[in-house]
């Protein structure tokens, strides 16, 4: 190959996934090449501060001590550590966020000092082995040239990719500057757009995107066409909504997402000034090219462990929330109303394995004692368990999310009033398919929110979610629910409203 380094040049927060993808091109690379990785939240100030119109703002929920909080930085400290003659991180002092995007951008270059290609390379923005071997080769081969412009296939979605062709305005699909060629001196003017500039005599500076570059017309010849996964996940909406400003930006891509009659024009769902009035949304098979499939958080060339101990602090600091509660007229009727019903639907014999999960201080325990059945009471409160003791109740302390049981041994799991305490409903949903077996059946009761007793402001109760939501998660836990009754009752702060769910396990969640 030419003797041309490459020095590649990433800004990111918050990367994960994408950013697993690269090493694995890098690796295969035939030449010398290094890459810059700037990491850290960018405060939103000169060529960036055009957000703050929009109402941009760095929440809490977008970092941890100025850096990542999805695994990010962790990934690429092991990346580091295991190419350590290939690649540099930049990160600010910690607690600190950066000048701009243009500090970011301009940590690397002192660091520099040879001349090379630099390219820009976004977290999301994926190329090929051979197409960064043909992008080097093109200007080893052009030493006069600069810089070079690109078109990149622009997804708005996992399988949509935008089309604006015969845009009459900005194209997402063309006009991104990548690479230029660099000499030590050279400077970062802006990010936003990205302005390399050489100094020359004088003070003079020479613009290196528009001395002398090649064009997109030029690199699409060669091949040079990249995959921008810029709005392919949730997550990445949830970002620009609230560091960008752009507001109702998650719930557009997701209506964006359920549209059938391709193409779709994108306006209605970006309403942003930079999207053109004409500018459709295909999918990417009408486009005519093949998808780079994302890596999964996890794969690539290094895996990194979750670290879980935050987690599990937090989850311990919720320990206080538990109290106890005491049998009541209308909890005992209910309760047994709802096993009425569950005889119907369920043939209970005796033998069957029960697990009556959150079982209080055993309202249903009893029933299911007196039926023959092999059960277990489990619960979080100490108050609890002593009560059901002193009754002679089997029960033991277990959380409801990490359940101390075999998968697929459990008949019938009761589970009355407790998934409102935990803090991931869908996980704890999994547990409870992972311990059912297949046919098992599932008795979910909830409280519904807004009604006079307030459910969702009781101390210990992180999910009070919505019917059409409860029932989504359920039937996404791989559970078919065969009856729904609302148990409505007056209390003395006024109406209230319990929701009883009655499922079967559809489908186990390892399959």
């Amino acid at each position: 190959m030419p003797d041309l380094p490459v020095h590649f040049l990433t800004i990111v927060q918050n990367g994960e996934p994408f950013i697993r993808y690269h090493i694995d091109v890098l690796s295969r690379l035939p030449f010398r090449w290094h890459w810059h990785i700037v990491e850290g939240v960018a405060d939103l100030k000169h060529d960036t501060a055009w957000a703050l119109h929009y109402g941009g703002k760095i929440a809490d929920s977008l970092h941890e001590n100025g850096l990542s909080n999805d695994g990010t930085t962790a990934y690429l400290d092991r990346l580091a550590e295991l190419h350590p003659g290939n690649i540099t991180l930049y990160r600010p002092q910690p607690g600190r966020f950066w000048d701009g995007k243009r500090e970011m951008v301009n940590a690397p270059l002192p660091s520099i000092k040879e001349e090379c290609l630099l390219w820009q390379i976004d977290a999301d923005e994926f190329w090929t082995c051979e197409q960064l071997i043909e992008g080097q080769r093109l200007f080893a081969e052009n030493p006069q040239k600069t810089s070079a412009w690109y078109f990149c296939h622009f997804f708005v979605g996992t399988d949509l990719v935008v089309q604006d062709d015969a845009a009459s305005k900005h194209r997402l699909n063309a006009g991104w500057l990548r690479s230029w060629r660099y000499t030590p001196g050279c400077r970062w003017d802006a990010h936003e757009p990205p302005l390399l500039v050489r100094p020359g005599p004088g003070g003079t500076s020479q613009e290196l995107g528009t001395a002398n570059p090649f064009y997109c017309e030029e690199t699409r010849n060669r091949g040079l066409v990249f995959q921008h996964k810029a709005y392919v996940l949730p997550k990445q909406l949830r970002f620009k909504e609230l560091y960008y400003g752009y507001s109702g930006a998650t719930a557009n891509w997701l209506l964006l997402q359920k549209q059938r009659a391709l193409p779709v024009l994108l306006k209605p769902f970006f309403p942003w000034p930079f999207i053109a009035d004409d500018t459709q949304a295909i999918n990417v098979d009408m486009a005519g090219f093949d998808s780079i499939p994302l890596p999964h958080q996890g794969e690539g060339m290094v895996d990194i462990p979750r670290d879980i101990s935050r987690l599990e602090r937090f989850l311990e600091s919720l320990a206080s929330d538990v109290y106890p509660q005491e049998p009541s007229f209308t909890q005992s009727d209910i309760t047994s109303k709802a096993l009425d019903l569950l005889c119907k639907l369920f043939l209970l014999k005796p033998g069957m394995k029960v697990l009556d999960v959150g079982c209080g201080q055993g309202p249903a325990l009893e029933f299911f004692r007196d039926c023959g059945t092999d059960y277990l009471g489990v619960t979080l409160g100490d108050d609890d368990i002593a009560a059901c003791r002193a009754k002679e109740f089997r029960v033991e302390k277990m959380d409801q999310s990490f359940l101390a049981v075999d998968d697929n041994s459990q008949d019938l799991l009761w589970a009355r009033h407790v998934i409102e305490h935990s803090v991931f409903p869908l996980f704890t949903l999994h547990e409870f398919n992972r311990v059912l077996r297949p046919g098992g059946f599932l008795y979910l009761e909830v409280p519904a929110p807004e009604t006079a007793c307030n459910h969702e402001r009781n101390p210990n109760h992180y999910s009070v979610l919505t019917k059409g939501s409860w029932k989504s998660l359920i039937e996404r836990s791989g559970f078919l629910i065969v009856a729904d009754v609302d148990y409505s009752f007056e209390v003395p702060a006024g109406p209230d409203t319990y929701w009883g769910f009655y499922c079967v396990k559809n489908r186990s969640m390892s399959e």
